[in-house]
């Protein structure tokens, strides 16, 4: 399995050890024309593109697989082939370019596909810059000890949106589409 390197799907698996079947990633090959792999904290989901190797077999793996193998990827020199792909052997087991290996778990990990609902209409759609309304979350104070925010938008989708923290609040523009 291949996994573009600027994807970090480590970043919304969970590190709680009461919920072991998701402190992991589950790589998803029922679509075989658009396998994924997943992560999930229970609050937010990452769902993410692989390019499956012939022999992969869809299921658990380990997040360690998956930071060694990013380690992995960064030694590589500019201009290698590889580079910005983290590479995985998804078999029995998790292995890695270098050889090493983890075992894959027998974790259940949940049906994420009954989290989105299939042809659901579209009631809003905005293009937003990640890093802006990080930015601004950032710039009223929102920390990993207060970290829900209110979004409010308008009716126009084009219009600015506030995101609100406590008394505070931030405007961020929306991107215009093309």
């Amino acid at each position: 399995m291949k996994i573009d390197a600027r994807y970090q799907v480590e970043k919304t698996a969970s590190t709680n050890p009461r919920y072991a079947h998701i402190c992991q990633a589950y790589m998803d090959t029922k679509d075989s024309e658009k396998p994924v792999i997943v992560t999930t904290d229970r609050n937010a989901m990452a769902v993410v593109p692989v390019v499956l190797d012939p022999d992969d077999v869809g299921g658990n793996v380990p997040l360690a697989a998956i930071a060694e193998a990013r380690r992995v990827d960064k030694a590589r020199p500019k201009g290698h082939p590889a580079k910005g792909t983290i590479q995985i052997a998804a078999l029995e087991s998790a292995r890695i370019e270098d050889g090493r290996t983890w075992s894959r778990g027998d974790e259940l990990f949940p049906q994420w596909r009954n989290v989105v609902e299939r042809n659901a209409e579209t009631v809003l759609s905005v293009q937003i810059d990640p890093y802006l309304l990080l930015r601004a979350c950032e710039a009223i104070g929102v920390s990993k000890d207060r970290s829900s925010v209110t979004l409010r938008f308008q009716k126009d989708p084009h219009s600015a949106f506030t995101v609100e923290c406590g008394d505070a609040f931030a405007i961020v523009m929306t991107q215009k589409t093309e």
